[in-house]
């Protein structure tokens, strides 16, 4: 429970503080774009759209709209299959964009690619601008991003925020209910992180400054997690990390459950190889002491699947240890209970947010519930991808996917067997002590309640991507 006494405490500073200082927070952000206003400029920007056989024509076309003057677009593509590399050929005739293949050099993941554009055209640009295949520009970000850098000295990234695009199966409009509030709670999170903590760029849709990647060799970390990897290196060569709130941009969610999965794993194993390669440098970086420990909290990212798998097996084996004469009197009831008020506290933070932000409090909560539920279906495969990366540091990088298909129940129980069975074994088990001996108050845990929910619903929440809904698009509003 500590890592959730962590998260929690964090959280009710933060909405005390979000509570007293939104108002003059984001006035203060839009008073940036206010009055550093680029109605054209000198500076030359580099747009780069990352791609590899993941291609996306409408978010492409966005690059081809921007109303600044001075810039540039090159599409960096790692793409193996031949119709793809057809398909970036034959648009290279109809728009106006060059092609950066580096034909397998280096590592086949992302930053491979960053790496290899980078020493092909350092120093030629005042400002990059990176891309993944699914973010969305709009017409004038490059102007608000040049306004950030305007305001903010010594800065070598400015990282735009994000809503959803092309919401079109109950899977994903039930991902949308959560993010979209999320991103409003944690946007007003991040803006006082700007003051009273760090921030760290996404790896997309944000403008990075010559400055910043010149003071790095012209190169970023070849690992797999290549943001927050540059978000360290930026950091430890005197550079900071700004998020602008309203710098808004597009990016589309995974389009079904297995997809999102797969996102989750490989951001897991990422964050875990990049936390045992780059705490000594981090520790070394000019970042004050605040700062580092606020940075190394997302290492309960992959600390936290271990640390909660091996306490809940801990805890049941002790109960079942308990002679049958036990005085329950003696049970340490404040502990237990203090737990759980934590525990409900971190679930339901975001509702409490959607309250005092003049939001509905029941669209939070149920949100709330939603991304419980989906989060505790990874409980048993963020343990094991874990624990692999712990022993094998080096894992496969895997591609987004981004094309949804129908997925049947036996493909759901085919897929996830290892997980059904592991976490049907757990709840077994728990369940059993607690009738062995008759600790029914332990029924009561919330992690135990929202492990057998989850396990329950695994199917049905695999499935509903089958279902279509009536087309989402926030980004149409920013246009």
């Amino acid at each position: 429970m500590i890592s959730v006494w962590f998260y929690s405490i964090y959280d009710i500073i933060i909405l005390i503080v979000c509570f007293f200082r939104k108002k003059t927070a984001f006035k203060f952000y839009d008073n940036i774009l206010k009055n550093n206003k680029i109605i054209d400029s000198k500076a030359k920007v580099a747009v780069m759209y990352y791609v590899c056989d993941d291609f996306l024509i409408n978010a492409f076309l966005t690059t081809q709209k921007l109303t600044y003057k001075n810039y540039k677009v090159f599409v960096c593509d790692d793409s193996r299959k031949q119709n793809n590399i057809d398909l970036i050929n034959n648009l290279q005739k109809r728009y106006k964009f060059e092609i950066v293949r580096r034909n397998g050099v280096g590592p086949k993941n992302k930053s491979g690619n960053v790496n290899y554009f980078l020493s092909q055209y350092k120093e030629q640009f005042d400002y990059y601008l990176p891309m993944d295949s699914d973010t969305y520009l709009t017409k004038d970000c490059i102007q608000k991003f040049l306004a950030y850098f305007n305001q903010f000295k010594n800065t070598g990234v400015i990282q735009g925020s994000f809503v959803n695009v092309n919401i079109d199966n109950m899977f994903r409009a039930n991902l949308n209910s959560c993010t979209s509030l999320s991103r409003k709670y944690w946007s007003t999170m991040k803006i006082m992180n700007n003051e009273y903590g760090y921030c760290s760029m996404y790896g997309h849709g944000c403008l990075i400054s010559k400055e910043a990647y010149g003071a790095n060799g012209w190169r970023i970390s070849e690992i797999n997690c290549e943001d927050m990897s540059f978000t360290i290196d930026t950091s430890y060569n005197g550079y900071r990390v700004i998020l602008a709130p309203n710098i808004i941009l597009g990016e589309e969610i995974p389009p079904n459950y297995f997809a999102f999965k797969s996102r989750q794993m490989r951001w897991l194993k990422s964050t875990e190889e990049l936390y045992l390669k780059f705490t000594p440098k981090l520790l070394k970086s000019k970042m004050l002491w605040f700062e580092k420990i606020h940075f190394l909290s997302p290492s309960q990212v992959f600390i936290m699947p271990i640390y909660s798998f091996i306490s809940f097996v801990i805890f049941y084996i002790a109960v079942s240890f308990l002679p049958t004469d036990y005085d329950y009197h003696l049970f340490p009831w404040e502990l237990y209970i203090l737990s759980i008020i934590f525990f409900i506290f971190s679930l339901v933070s975001q509702s409490i947010y959607c309250a005092i932000s003049n939001q509905s409090f029941l669209k939070g909560l149920s949100s709330s519930l939603i991304s419980m539920f989906i989060y505790g279906s990874f409980f048993v495969p963020s343990f094991i991808a874990a624990i692999k990366t712990l022993f094998n540091r080096k894992h496969k990088y895997n591609v987004s996917i981004k094309n949804n298909q129908k997925i049947t129940f036996w493909e759901v129980i085919r897929n996830e067997k290892l997980n059904l069975l592991a976490t049907g074994i757990l709840l077994a088990g728990a369940i059993g002590i607690i009738v062995w001996k008759h600790t029914w108050f332990l029924i009561l845990n919330p992690f135990l309640i929202i492990l057998f929910i989850s396990f329950i619903c695994i199917p049905i929440v695999a499935t509903i991507s089958n279902k279509k809904c009536k087309v989402i698009n926030d980004y149409k509003k920013l246009k």
